[in-house]
């Protein structure tokens, strides 16, 4: 089994424990985020005006985000972040709403 822990030290500077399957994941993590910004932007979320957020996030959460995905700026990892939260499905909750709902005569050639 591989490691892909994430330790917090004791001056909360991230630390990472790097092995070959580690370093597979990050290409992993990369191709992800690269097909949700593709997702956001064919969705027509990223076009238009830009805004500008002022928030007070805490070190760990953003260091641990930019161990994660691999970015620097703190607005690449918002924008990555809120499109996540924009193009989230409900697909279990859909799922788990219709229990009981199959009629029971419906033959499924089993």
């Amino acid at each position: 089994m591989f490691d892909r822990s994430i330790h917090l030290s004791n001056n909360d500077v991230m630390t990472k424990r790097i092995s070959r399957s580690a370093v597979s994941g990050q290409f992993l993590v990369r191709d992800r985020r690269a097909r949700v910004v593709a997702a956001a932007g064919e969705a027509g979320l990223l076009g238009g005006g830009r805004s500008s957020i002022g928030v007070r996030i805490p070190e760990p959460l953003i260091a641990a985000a930019r161990a994660r995905t691999g970015l620097t700026s703190t607005t690449e990892i918002v924008e990555y972040a809120l499109a996540k939260v924009a193009l989230e499905d409900d697909f279990g909750a859909q799922l788990v709403a219709r229990k009981g709902r199959v009629p029971k005569d419906l033959d499924l050639e089993l």
